[in-house]
């Protein structure tokens, strides 16, 4: 079976990287052509064809490294936004600081910000768009994946909702395997058989994507043969935890080393552009609250200090301090 799910991924994920460099450069020419209508020709300093090749091969490297989620079965709009946002982030970070030593443009006006922000809402509303065509081309019935899901679990039975609700999937399960059939898996879905026959299944159904095995690890002796057939046969082989009896909210997957582990939540703070972006809110907010209100509320707080109390507005007190030496302490 030759494994079509991984050249489709490919493809879209060419053809959106293409797609949001000629966003990129094309909004750049436009803002170019704004500028010079406005008649600010000192914004770039070098040509336009140095700046584009610029901010193209940093924004190819940026969005390289951050990815394409929008290809996945499922994902939600805001993780594409996200998505989009950090590589946004990280674009600007890169292309300012090249721009900026190379001298090639001037990124301390409002040229910069201007084009960096309505890039951004281009390629959100771009891969958005792009999302909503995979989806409608997956309810339409083109681009199945077929799936068997091994063992009859509260997860196996949560995950076959989770493909079968929404036809944008694109997913279509084949059936289950399980010591005997469960009463509580959806009359839909078909009962295949035992564990022991899952290799014969798959001989025989070539056309089988995805395997979801939710088999308990005491019974590694039917899950490994499994594992080995799906690795050598091109068969994405999926192991699902059965974490309802003591979790029942959701969990994330992590790795220490080669040790994997799941927690409750993850940390915000361990992104390093949320860092940064904390940090950068806190210089900000501080700078604008000392330059903005702070004068007023320090004029408002010492005229009432001074005509409710009496003495100086701030405390000074004579101590003594090391080898019994006076200090005026305030």
């Amino acid at each position: 079976m030759k494994n079509y799910s991984t050249r489709y991924n490919s493809i879209i994920k060419a053809c959106v990287l293409f797609g949001e460099l000629c966003i990129c450069s094309g909004l750049f020419y436009v803002f170019y052509l704004w500028a010079q209508f406005l008649g600010k020709h000192d914004e770039l300093v070098a040509s336009l064809s140095q700046v584009l090749i610029i901010i193209t091969l940093c924004y190819l490297v940026c969005a390289i490294h951050g990815g394409v989620v929008l290809h996945m079965r499922k994902v939600y709009p805001y993780q594409i936004v996200m998505r989009v946002f950090r590589n946004i982030f990280y674009f600007s970070i890169l292309t300012g600081t090249l721009l900026s030593i190379g001298k090639f443009m001037n990124i301390y006006t409002l040229y910069f910000p201007a084009y960096i922000s309505a890039l951004f809402l281009t390629l959100s509303i771009y891969r958005l768009a792009l999302r909503a065509i995979i989806k409608r081309f997956r309810a339409s019935g083109k681009n199945l994946r077929h799936v068997v899901l091994v063992g009859s679990t509260s997860n196996n039975i949560e995950l076959y909702h989770e493909l079968t609700d929404d036809p944008s999937t694109g997913a279509k399960v084949e059936g289950y395997f399980d010591d005997e059939p469960n009463s509580q898996m959806p009359s839909q879905c078909q009962y295949l058989g035992r564990p022991e026959d899952v290799q014969s299944y798959l001989k025989a159904h070539p056309y089988i994507h995805y395997l979801f095995c939710c088999l308990p690890s005491r019974r590694s002796n039917i899950i490994v043969p499994i594992i080995n057939y799906c690795e050598n046969n091109l068969v994405h082989f999926f192991s699902v935890p059965n974490l309802h009896n003591y979790l029942h909210n959701r969990v994330y997957f992590n790795m220490i080393g080669n040790v994997p582990y799941l927690s409750l939540r993850t940390d915000p703070l361990s992104y390093p552009e949320n860092k940064f972006l904390k940090r950068a809110f806190d210089i900000v907010f501080s700078l604008l609250f000392l330059c903005t209100l702070f004068p007023i509320i320090l004029i408002i707080v010492t005229i009432i200090t001074k005509l409710t109390m009496p003495g100086p507005i701030f405390f000074r007190q004579k101590r003594n301090g090391l080898n019994d030496k006076p200090q005026i302490r305030n």
